[in-house]
């Protein structure tokens, strides 16, 4: 978890400082994440010699770090706050560690497997809304509008925050009650790890547990818990 820590920090850090110092746009961001992967690379590198870590869609056996060094990175380019940086310890298949960083926002959200999330180190936990009309809904990538039409107009609100790590957080500590996503990816695990810890629900469509598989982008619907069977009752996305 300190590693994961220092992993995240130190690398948010570098990126909203190399946004400031060299604005923002594709050319930038890309050099920002080149630099801050190397961050990532350097920090748990030095502590766990032996571990790979990635930041593409692998997910072998064994133990693997999963970084993104800019989640959300549109928003970055387009200078919108709703970006992180994603560090997770995912061993045979599951995290068990998760840290997601926002550095606009200063929120570090972290997590162990059978531990407590917290956000900046306060215990965090979703909410316990079980009506549709009044809860609040994140979207993430909905290629045909499915979900948003779906929902709209049963829900209190849709927003689409730009980061799949941080729609998770967000889930995970009550500042939104449930969140879809088209084509989950592995390397934002670690927001999947703390909305678990928080106390959170992900699923499939179909409600059975959901599993990230780097060979098969799967759709992930997430919840506070209770308005988990209202939302399957309601999608056939």
């Amino acid at each position: 978890m300190a590693v994961a820590r220092d992993a995240a920090t130190a690398a948010g850090d570098l990126v909203a400082r190399y946004a400031a110092e060299h604005g923002r746009d594709r050319r930038a961001a890309a050099t920002a994440q080149r630099r801050a992967r190397e961050v990532l690379v350097t920090v748990i590198e030095r502590a766990f010699p032996a571990d790979p870590v990635s930041t593409g869609d692998e997910l072998p056996d064994g133990r693997i770090w999963l970084v993104d060094p800019i989640d959300g990175v549109t928003n970055f380019e387009h200078a919108n706050p709703s970006y992180c940086t994603s560090v997770a310890l995912v061993v045979d298949g599951d995290p068990v560690v998760g840290v997601v960083y926002a550095p606009a926002s200063g929120e570090l959200f972290a997590a162990a497997r059978d531990g407590d999330a917290s956000r900046n180190d306060a215990r965090i936990e979703p909410t316990d809304r079980d009506e549709l009309a009044e809860s609040m809904l994140l979207s993430g990538y909905d290629p045909d509008g499915a979900f948003l039409r779906t929902c709209y107009r049963h829900a209190r609100g849709v927003r689409k925050v730009g980061s799949q790590a941080l729609n998770l957080c967000f889930v995970a500590a009550g500042t939104a009650d449930a969140c879809w996503e088209y084509d989950a990816n592995p390397r934002d695990v670690a927001g999947l790890c703390i909305l678990r810890a928080a106390g959170g629900r992900a699923s499939t469509p179909d409600g059975t547990a959901f599993r990230l598989d780097a060979d098969d982008r799967t759709p992930l619907l997430v919840s506070n818990g209770p308005l988990h069977p209202v939302l399957l009752d309601l999608l056939e996305l």
